[in-house]
């Protein structure tokens, strides 16, 4: 778990660094949703909106992974037709229907740390 929330964490500093905000957010800890709501809340400041920035990298990260795994799921279901076909002959597409949701919903949240780094830019 520490190792992954240091790869999100580095994932969120490199992705956050191409936008127009350069400063990052302080590491403390992966946010919870209560946490996130609460802050979505109250945010006003510079850091506010850079925790949440970061919080939303981090699950657009998290979602590209998921769309990456049910994409290779949906491989696997390709190459065993025969195990799968005759009963169930759409596994493969519920694979991919999931990969496509998910990087769908990846671009979404790239999209709301985006706009969280363009209010922190705003905010004192």
């Amino acid at each position: 778990m520490k190792k992954l929330m240091s790869i999100m964490f580095a994932a969120a500093l490199v992705l956050g660094t191409m936008g127009s905000v350069t400063q990052a957010a302080e590491p403390t800890k992966e946010l919870t949703r209560a946490e996130v709501k609460s802050l979505i809340q109250s945010a006003k400041t510079h850091d506010d909106h850079l925790q949440l920035a970061a919080y939303y990298r981090g699950e657009a990260t998290k979602l590209e992974a998921d769309a990456n795994d049910h994409v290779e799921m949906g491989a696997a279901y390709e190459k065993n037709k025969m195990g799968y076909s005759a009963k169930f002959p759409t596994m493969d597409n519920h694979c991919k229907t999931w990969a496509k949701m998910n990087r769908e919903s990846a671009k979404s949240a790239a999209k709301m740390a985006e706009m969280h780094e363009e209010m922190a830019k705003n905010a004192k």
